[in-house]
This record gives C-alpha cells, sequence and structure tokens, in this order.
C-alpha cells in the first residue's frame, strides 16, 4: 500500500468516525471562521461541493455566502467528457440528483454552467492537506483536471480547501498533476498559503 493510500485510508476512517453533533459543529465553526474574512469580501462567484463520505460539509458556509448575495455553484460531472467536472448554479432547496459515484450534485442545465475560470472562490473537499498547499483527494482526480489551468494561466480563481483540522498532516508528497490549495479553512482556523492575510 503506497504513503497516499495510506494517509488517505487512514484520514477517510477518522472523519467517518465523527458523530453527527461534531459534523454540524465543525461545519458551522468552518463557516463562522471564514464568512467575514477580506478574502471573500468583494467576491461574487463561490463553488462549493455536496459533502460525502465524512468531508466537512459545506452547506452552511454556503448558505450563509447565499444571504451575503454571492453567486452559489456545485460541481456536476460533466456528461459529454468523461471523468470532466463542471459548475452550476444553485440557491438552496434546489433539487438534487445522485451521480454515479452517489454523491448529490443539481440537475444538468446548460445554460446554469459556469466555467471554472470564472469562478472567484472554490471550497474544495479533501483528504488531507499540508501548510505548503499540497492536497490529497478521492484519487479520481476531478479537482486536480478541473483547475489545472492554475498551474499554467494568469487566473483570479482562489483554490480554498475545507477540512477538520485534525487532516492536517505534516507534509505530503506532491505528483506533478497536483494542484495546490491557495488556503484550507478548518474547524479551528483559516490557513492562508501564498496570500496574505
Amino acid at each position: 500500500m503506497g504513503n497516499r493510500t495510506k494517509l488517505r485510508h487512514s484520514s477517510r476512517l477518522q472523519r467517518r468516525h465523527l458523530s453527527s453533533a461534531e459534523q454540524e459543529m465543525n461545519a458551522n465553526n468552518v463557516a463562522m471562521n471564514i464568512i467575514d474574512h477580506p478574502l471573500l469580501t468583494h467576491k461574487k462567484r463561490f463553488a462549493f461541493y455536496v459533502a460525502n463520505d465524512g468531508e466537512l460539509d459545506p452547506m452552511p458556509l454556503l448558505e450563509a455566502c447565499y444571504h451575503q448575495g454571492k453567486q452559489c455553484y456545485l460541481p456536476v460531472i460533466d456528461p459529454n467528457k468523461s471523468f470532466g467536472m463542471l459548475f452550476l448554479a444553485y440557491t438552496p432547496g434546489d433539487p438534487l440528483t445522485a451521480n454515479r459515484y452517489g454523491i448529490l450534485e443539481p440537475l444538468y442545465h446548460e445554460s446554469h454552467v459556469c466555467s471554472p475560470q470564472d469562478l472567484d472562490i472554490a471550497f474544495m473537499p479533501l483528504v488531507q492537506f499540508d501548510l505548503m498547499g499540497n492536497r490529497i483527494g478521492m484519487g479520481a482526480g476531478f479537482y486536480d483536471r478541473c483547475f489545472a489551468f492554475t498551474k499554467t494561466q494568469a487566473h483570479d480563481t482562489l483554490l480554498l480547501g475545507l477540512a477538520h483540522d485534525f487532516q492536517k498532516t505534516k507534509k505530503i508528497q506532491a505528483e506533478t498533476w497536483d494542484v495546490p490549495l491557495d488556503g484550507v479553512v478548518t474547524d479551528q482556523t483559516v490557513y492562508l498559503i501564498n496570500l496574505d492575510s
């Protein structure tokens, strides 16, 4: 078993063992830690995700952003591209349907699509992270492919991981395809990487 696989397995196990009350508390703490942060002040288009497998639930943060007038988006699997991902406009209460992985996503409408390059902030799920911006995801590479442009093009899109603080690890060996994070928001604090606080 490779090191990434071991890290992924242990962290997934730990977050799945959180009680519903602990999950709810951590999700609310994340929302409180970032909602009034200067990074968000003048941003308009925010991508979130639907929590799965013990991931930090971004819905309290999504709802807070929505009530501040932000445009909110959720990921969907691109129906026209294998292992591609798109972001669709989402309003709290909109219907969601399970994709092929059993993860809920908005109903696909081409007119609701927002290009990843047009997002101001993408809040991303993760399994583990370090303080150099390295992230281990679930292993399918959807986010790394979707935001690969951030490594080669000038852009304004910020990539912020959302996590339980215990998902922090000392060092992750980056792979060539990995897309680095600009920061991570946890239930304890906001870690900024190569950004002014």
